[in-house]
């Protein structure tokens, strides 16, 4: 492991720490540090597709980057829906790690969550990153999210996804 990677994750066990590296929804949809969980179970190969920036905030064993992506992950986990968040794709010797793969009456809907922790990269650069998939034939939705994420607009988009995915079917 090189010295700049070990760094980008401690920088990232660092914001983990500040953001609660395992969350929980109490009875008033709010995500809380959840001490019950094992933090170093996962399973989950996501979290790590970009080098630069590992996700580091565990939510029912998955590894997430923002507390955003766990609030949609609550949502789908909690409706028994078939997702994937952070999945690593690969050609080569490019990875793709997109936000969420929702699977749903045998299709897919590759979702990207746009806030405040995407202002990393241009919108080229964004464009680049996802443009395998594009080639493949796969459509990317790009769904802008809030400052401040909430269960509700969470449960709001999977609604709207799901439907998007039963008209097409």
């Amino acid at each position: 492991m090189t010295k700049d990677i070990f760094k980008k994750q401690l920088e990232s066990k660092r914001l983990a720490d500040l953001t609660h590296q395992e969350l929980h929804l109490d009875d008033n949809h709010n995500l809380l540090p959840d001490n019950r969980a094992e933090l170093n179970l996962e399973v989950s190969n996501g979290g790590c597709g970009h080098s630069k920036n590992v996700a580091s905030i565990m939510h029912r064993f998955f590894r997430h980057r923002s507390k955003s992506e766990t609030y949609f992950s609550e949502a789908c986990h909690q409706r028994g829906v078939l997702y994937s968040p952070l999945m690593v794709i690969a050609r080569r010797y490019h990875r793709i790690e997109v936000d969420f793969i929702i699977f749903h009456l045998g299709s897919i809907f590759i979702l990207e969550l746009d806030g405040p922790h995407h202002k990393f990269l241009s919108k080229q650069e964004e464009y680049l990153r996802i443009k395998p998939l594009l080639d493949s034939g796969f459509e990317v939705h790009r769904k802008r999210i809030p400052p401040i994420m909430s269960l509700k607009f969470a449960n709001d988009l999977l609604d709207q996804i799901l439907e998007k995915m039963e008209q097409a079917a």
